[in-house]
C-alpha cells in the first residue's frame, strides 16, 4: 500500500497553507491572511526560511495595520537570525514598526512609501498605509477640537493641498491666517446624517487621495 511519509505530508500541508495565503492575499483580505500565518507558524515549525518568509512578512503587516505592536515585536523577536539579516523586506517592515511605536508619523509615511517593496507585497502595504491614515484621521475628528494643518499633514501623511481638500470634504472649518482646522466632531446624538457615515465617507476619500 502507497503511504505518505512525513516528509510528504509536511510538503503538502505547506503548499495547502500556501495556497490558502495566496488567496486570502489576492482577494486583500488581510484579517484571513494574519490569521493564516499564526496557523502556519504554529504547525510549520522548522520549515525551511524561504518558504516560512512570505507567512512571516504579512503576518507582520497584519499585527501593524491592527496596531498590535507588541504582538509585531515577539514575531521580529521570534523570527530566525538569517532572516533578519536576509531579508530586505522583513527588516523595512520591522523598521516601520519600531517608527510606529515610537509615533514618528511622518517617517513612518516616508518608510512606507520609500521602500522597494516587492510586486506582490505592494497591495499588502497599501492596506496598512490605509488603515494607519484611518486611524490617525479618527483621533484628529475625536480628540482635537484645533490642530495645524502642518500637524494633520503629518498624522496623515498627506501634503497641504489633499489635507485641505480632506478638511473641505469633511466640513471642517479651515482659519487661511493662523492655519488652523477645525475638524468636526461626531454628535452624541444620531441624526439622518450619521456621523458615523461621516467619518467612513471621508476616510475613503483619504485612502483615495492616498492612491493618486
Amino acid at each position: 500500500k502507497f503511504s505518505l511519509t512525513a516528509m510528504d505530508t509536511a510538503q503538502r500541508v505547506t503548499e495547502r497553507y500556501q495556497g490558502q495565503l495566496h488567496a486570502a492575499v489576492a482577494a486583500l483580505n488581510l484579517p484571513a491572511a494574519l490569521k493564516l500565518c499564526e496557523e502556519f507558524e504554529l504547525e510549520c515549525v522548522g520549515a525551511d526560511l524561504a518558504v516560512a518568509a512570505p507567512f512571516q512578512k504579512v503576518q507582520m503587516v497584519g499585527y501593524l495595520a491592527e496596531n498590535d505592536l507588541n504582538n509585531a515585536r515577539y514575531l521580529w523577536k521570534r523570527l530566525p537570525p538569517a532572516t533578519k539579516v536576509q531579508d530586505a523586506e522583513i527588516q523595512a517592515l520591522w523598521a516601520v514598526g519600531q517608527l510606529m511605536w515610537t509615533r514618528e508619523h511622518a517617517n513612518v509615511y516616508k518608510a512606507l512609501m520609500t521602500t522597494p517593496w516587492t510586486e506582490w507585497m505592494q497591495p499588502l502595504i497599501g492596506i496598512l498605509t490605509a488603515q494607519l491614515r484611518s486611524r490617525n484621521l479618527e483621533l484628529v475628528v475625536t480628540a482635537y477640537a484645533c490642530i495645524s494643518v502642518s500637524d494633520c499633514c503629518i498624522l496623515l501623511g498627506l501634503p497641504e493641498p489633499q489635507m485641505l481638500e480632506v478638511a473641505a470634504k469633511g466640513g471642517w472649518q479651515y482659519d487661511a491666517t493662523s492655519k488652523l482646522l477645525a475638524p468636526m466632531r461626531p454628535a452624541v446624538a444620531c441624526h439622518v446624517d450619521d456621523p458615523a457615515n461621516n467619518l467612513r465617507d471621508l476616510t475613503r476619500f483619504i485612502v483615495t487621495l492616498g492612491t493618486k
